[in-house]
């Protein structure tokens, strides 16, 4: 782990802070009570952790972000700089915005991890299916059973509200 000067990390007030392995925190960020932060993780400078927030594997921050108490940044997701996170962000996806906004898949992110062109394709496909066409009463297509991370994005997305 590298962390950068003037970082703060709070120490757990009922459970543990917890920092991965390989992750970078640059200048100025903090990390709230009880957050706990997966593996490969960047927080760019000045990025904001409220208390009890759970960083995924392989997240990368924007400068300035913040992220309110609680919330849960899903699997590979980016989250661009300045934007101001209020609820759970999905596996995979990139945010951005003043009350982040899903604006589309991770395909940087994706390609980085070594996932196959073909899960790529399918998680994009769902994707559209759920976001621009907003239907989330279909079954989605057949999946492949090697395509864990395409299960985890429909497992985010039919979890209850």
């Amino acid at each position: 782990n590298v962390f950068r000067e003037h970082v703060t990390v709070h120490r757990g007030s009922a459970g543990d802070t917890v920092v991965g392995s390989r992750c970078l925190v640059m200048a100025g960020a903090h990390l709230a009570h009880d957050v706990v932060l997966g593996n490969d993780v960047v927080l760019a400078n000045l990025v904001q952790l409220a208390g009890h927030v759970i960083v995924e594997d392989f997240v990368n921050f924007g400068g300035m972000a913040g992220v309110a108490q609680r919330v849960r940044v899903g699997e590979s997701a980016f989250v661009a700089a300045g934007s101001m996170c209020e609820r759970d962000i999905p596996p995979y996806v990139i945010v951005q915005g003043d009350r982040a906004r899903v604006r589309g898949i991770n395909q940087v992110g994706l390609k980085r991890r070594g996932i196959g062109v073909a899960e790529r394709r399918a998680i994009q496909r769902e994707y559209r299916r759920l976001y621009v066409a907003h239907d989330s009463s279909a079954s989605p297509a057949a999946l492949e059973p090697t395509h864990s991370h395409l299960q985890k994005f429909l497992a985010y997305h039919s979890k209850p509200a």
